[in-house]
């Protein structure tokens, strides 16, 4: 990251990863690591019912987070759909719930077979919500190498002015992770499916 540009802002909303009580499992380490070297600010909330999940949606949709640009959703997921706790929130009830309100925004579901879905459905979510862009997973990940690539891609699209020119950073330069992983994404004029 050259010269004094503000690092961008990453808004994480993650879900449990098990029922355990002593389970720690949490993205927000990897986040604080990309914090600490000065390549994003963020912020994290957990969300376990869906009332917290929308809660938090809502408010991360104002325009006082605007700064907060990048979504990433870390979840468990299935084809069109994350998990919240243990209910399903599908990707035309997130495109229902931001109808019109992301706006330069994108959104990684960090989240197994996510984007497992057909391209018109992922260009459809992204014309409702007027979100820059999305991108997420199409297979059944890893969570150790999914949460890797996680930074891979919050690097490589917050580091470009124009979206495509990240995803083909990403496409280039790590392209047997985007086919391992499955990566997909879709924006404004564009895709990768």
């Amino acid at each position: 990251m050259a010269g004094s540009r503000v690092p961008p802002g990453v808004f994480c909303l993650e879900g449990p990863w098990s029922a355990k009580l002593t389970d720690r499992s949490s993205v927000r380490p990897i986040l604080e690591v990309l914090e600490a070297q000065k390549i994003i600010r963020f912020a994290h909330r957990d969300a376990i019912t869906h009332p917290e999940f929308e809660s938090y949606v809502k408010q991360w949709t104002e325009k006082q987070y605007a700064q907060l640009a990048f979504g990433y959703f870390a979840f468990h997921g299935d084809p069109g759909l994350i998990w919240v706790g243990s209910k399903p929130y599908t990707l035309c009830d997130l495109a229902s719930l931001c109808e019109g309100k992301l706006a330069g925004r994108i959104i990684h579901f960090g989240a197994c077979s996510t984007l497992d879905i057909d391209e018109a459905e992922a260009m459809d979510f992204v014309r409702r919500t007027k979100a820059r862009a999305i991108c997420g997973y199409s297979e059944v990940v890893d969570s150790i190498e999914s949460v890797a690539f996680d930074m891979n891609i919050i690097y490589a699209v917050t580091d470009y002015d124009r979206i495509d020119a990240g995803f083909k950073s990403l496409q280039k330069n790590h392209h047997g992770m985007c086919e391992r992983l499955g990566l997909r994404a879709v924006w404004n004029g564009g895709s990768i499916f």
